[in-house]
C-alpha cells in the first residue's frame, strides 16, 4: 500500500525486495524529498512513485545507477518554492539547482506516462536577470550511459527541460540516451540541450 511501511523498507535494504514504493518511507505532502531520495538510495532495481492525491514537493534529487523509476499516472513532482523559509532551495548552482541530476550514472530509466515534473519558472524569472542564471534544469545528465526518459511531461524549469552534458572520467560524454514520448513545455532556456553525447535518439517528443 501507499503508506509508511518500515518492515517493507528493511526488506528492500536487505535485498529481499527488488521493487520499492517511495511512499513506504513516509510521504509528506509539504516536503517529500526524504521519502523519494531514500527510495532511490535504497538499492532497489525499481522504484515506484505512487499517486498520493497531493504533489510530491521536493528539493533537488540525485539519481542512482541500475534503477528504473516509475512515476504513476497523475503524479506531479514539483520543485519546492524558493520562498519556503526552509533550506536548501533551488539556487542557480551547477548541480544543486536541478530537480533531478545524475552524474556518471549508468542503466537508468525514468518512466512517467501521464506524470509531470514541474518547477517554478515564474518564481525564477522574478530574480534579476544579471544573477538569474539558466541552470535550474528539470533533468540533468552528466556523463551518463544507457539512460531512457519515457513519457514524462517536463515543464516550467528555470533552465532546460533536459540537459545532456559531459561528466568526469574517460569518456566523459553521455552515451546511448533515449528520450521518447516526452513533452517539454515552457522551460526557461531550451526544451532539450544536447551538450555532449554519443548515441542519442529523441523520438515522438514535443
Amino acid at each position: 500500500g501507499n503508506f509508511k511501511n518500515p518492515v517493507a523498507v528493511q526488506e528492500v535494504l536487505a535485498g529481499k525486495r527488488t521493487a520499492a514504493n517511495a511512499a513506504w518511507w513516509g510521504f509528506d505532502k509539504n516536503d517529500a524529498t526524504s521519502a523519494l531520495q531514500s527510495a532511490i538510495n535504497s538499492g532497489a532495481s525499481k522504484v515506484i512513485v505512487p499517486y498520493m492525491g497531493s504533489n510530491w514537493i521536493v528539493r533537488p534529487i540525485e539519481l542512482s545507477s541500475n534503477q528504473e523509476i516509475v512515476f504513476e499516472k497523475g503524479v506531479e513532482i514539483v520543485a519546492r518554492s524558493n520562498k519556503d523559509p526552509r533550506k536548501p532551495k533551488f539556487f542557480a548552482k551547477k548541480y544543486a539547482s536541478c530537480l533531478f541530476v545524475a552524474k556518471n550514472k549508468t542503466n537508468l530509466i525514468l518512466r512517467g506516462y501521464g506524470a509531470t515534473l514541474r518547477m517554478r519558472k515564474s518564481e525564477y524569472m522574478a530574480i534579476p536577470k544579471a544573477v538569474r542564471g539558466g541552470s535550474r534544469h528539470a533533468i540533468r545528465l552528466n556523463g551518463c550511459a544507457n539512460v531512457k526518459i519515457l513519457g514524462l511531461t517536463i515543464k516550467d524549469s528555470g533552465g532546460d527541460g533536459i540537459m545532456l552534458s559531459a561528466g568526469s572520467g574517460n569518456p566523459s560524454w553521455c552515451r546511448n540516451i533515449l528520450i521518447k514520448d516526452v513533452t517539454c513545455d515552457n522551460n526557461y532556456r531550451n526544451a532539450i540541450t544536447v551538450g555532449s553525447v554519443d548515441g542519442l535518439l529523441i523520438e515522438n517528443c514535443v
